[in-house]
């Protein structure tokens, strides 16, 4: 679920780029306004104001259409700027973590006595990893990851890319279990990664398909990934995907990316 500050921010940069895509229309479009009047009962177009009005007759069909869709445009753009400055002010002055702060305040000495009335962050992550730790007695058979290519966490992983994939998450700090398992539907498998976005407090899933040009391969992945459809994780709300093959390795770009956008 976002946070209501995350909803906020996205708000404004939707209304952003509408008014932006908004300019750039009526920069394409004749300059002029639409007077509509009515002196024998019949709708009559012209433009200008006052005695200046000039008479636009029916063959001037696109042009009235043009001057009626740039008035729209233009009080649309006036209404959408306000919305802008309003939500930028909002957002200027909202501070939603003040009353977490609070709490981190306090002395360590007060801290010991005191019983937040807010979960902060760092109860929440320790409460998350404990439970995520239960899903371990789950396992069929204990078993140990070959090799010894070790992360900035100090766990084994199975590739370099998901090395890339784990420290990118280790650099930023973000809670993280890799081959955590879970039991969808009876089905028990082990996804890549098990990470938290903290500011809103959910849990993400991250399935690598590091041999998306091998069919076989991607047959069992389709499965697995049906699997997270049908519990109601989907690409983008709840599931992170990557995807390399021999000729098109893992971006860390793409990692980058994913890690904002799902995240932080």
């Amino acid at each position: 679920m976002e946070t209501i500050l995350a909803q906020f921010e996205k708000r404004l940069k939707e209304r952003k780029e509408e008014l932006g895509k908004l300019q750039n229309l009526l920069k394409t479009m004749p300059a002029g306004n639409l007077v509509i009047m009515h002196p024998d009962g019949h709708a009559r177009f012209y433009t200008g104001s006052g005695k200046e009005k000039k008479y636009l007759r029916k063959e001037k069909k696109t042009l009235i259409s043009d001057l009626a869709q740039r008035g729209y445009y233009e009080q649309l753009e006036k209404a959408l700027a306000r919305e802008v400055k309003v939500l930028s002010a909002f957002l200027d002055r909202f501070t939603p973590d003040e009353y977490a702060m609070v709490y981190q305040r306090l002395s360590e000495d007060r801290k010991k006595l005191v019983i937040p009335f807010y979960e902060t962050d760092e109860h929440f992550i320790a409460s998350w990893k404990a439970e995520q730790e239960l899903n371990y007695k789950f396992r069929i058979n204990s078993y140990e990851i070959p090799g010894e290519l070790r992360t900035k966490g100090g766990e084994r992983v199975r590739s370099k890319s998901e090395k890339i994939i784990a420290d990118a998450l280790y650099d930023h700090g973000i809670p993280y279990y890799y081959e955590l398992p879970l039991r969808i539907r009876n089905n028990l498998f082990y996804p890549d990664f098990t990470a938290l976005n903290v500011k809103t407090r959910k849990t993400w899933y991250w399935e690598h398909l590091g041999l998306a040009d091998s069919p076989e391969y991607m047959e069992k992945a389709v499965i697995k990934l049906d699997l997270y459809r049908k519990e109601g994780i989907w690409p983008g709300d709840g599931l992170i995907q990557s995807f390399e093959s021999a000729k098109h390795p893992l971006s860390t770009d793409a990692i980058e990316k994913s890690i904002e956008k799902n995240l932080l």
